[in-house]
Order: structure tokens, then C-alpha cells, then sequence
């Protein structure tokens, strides 16, 4: 229990650094970049990823301070019948995302060559990423 007590700490301080790192780009846009429509939403963005960051921390300090939580947490995060559901989810996910991907990238062909470099380079990368952890993972185990 105290490796994943120490799982737990290092996931509040890598929150905290990410919401510092967060209010960067924040400060950069608010003081020294022009307003536009774009820019309050790319600072609306930040600002909601900070406050999910800062619940998710919340939960994860008071979950250290209680034994019993600490408990609920480790068995709902290593139960294996939610392992093996998130990772079909996230397997079939991905399959759907990446199949859209390439049937937008067929139709944008005909209406914006930047769209379809576009698409092309996120589909590109998408296929990279998937054959990098498949071989990961091969390796792992």
C-alpha cells in the first residue's frame, strides 16, 4: 500500500506542476498577445484544465489522509474487470476514431488541400502512435 500511497503523492505533485505550467501560456496570452475570439478560448481551455487538475488533486489529498479511501481507490483503480473494460473501450475507441479520420481525410480531399494535409498528418500520426505502443507493449510483455 505505500507504493501506491507514493503513486498518489507523485500524481498531486505533477498536478501542481502542471497547473503551474498551465499559467504560462495564461499570463503570455492575457498580457501579450492581441484579444480574439481564439485567444479566450485557448484561455478558457487552460483555465477549465487547471480546475479539473485542482478537483482531481483535492480528491487525491484527501484520499491520502484517509486509510480506508486509500483502500477503495487502489481496488477500484487495480480491479482487473475495469482494467480489461477501459482497455477495450479505449482499444475500439481509438479503431473508431482513427477509421473517421480517414474517411474525413477522402472527403476533405475535394473541398481544402490544407484540411486534407491536415487530417493527413493527424491520421499519419495517429497510425504512429498505435504500431509505437503495439510494439511497446509486445516488449513488455
Amino acid at each position: 500500500m505505500n507504493e501506491f500511497r507514493k503513486r498518489i503523492k507523485m500524481r498531486v505533485i505533477l498536478g501542481g506542476l502542471f497547473c503551474a505550467l498551465l499559467m504560462i501560456p495564461n499570463v503570455v496570452l492575457n498580457f501579450l498577445v492581441e484579444r480574439s475570439d481564439f485567444t479566450g478560448f485557448v484561455m478558457g481551455f487552460f483555465v477549465a484544465s487547471e480546475a479539473i487538475v485542482i478537483v482531481l488533486m483535492a480528491k487525491y489529498i484527501a484520499t491520502l489522509r484517509s486509510e480506508e479511501e486509500l483502500k477503495k481507490l487502489y481496488i477500484k483503480e487495480t480491479d482487473e474487470r475495469g482494467v480489461t473494460i477501459r482497455t477495450q473501450a479505449g482499444r475500439t475507441g481509438l479503431c473508431i476514431v482513427f477509421g473517421t479520420l480517414i474517411i474525413a481525410v477522402l472527403i476533405s480531399g475535394y473541398f481544402s488541400k490544407t484540411v486534407f494535409f491536415t487530417l493527413l498528418g493527424v491520421s499519419l500520426f495517429t497510425s504512429l502512435v498505435m504500431i509505437l505502443t503495439k510494439l511497446y507493449y509486445n516488449m513488455k510483455v
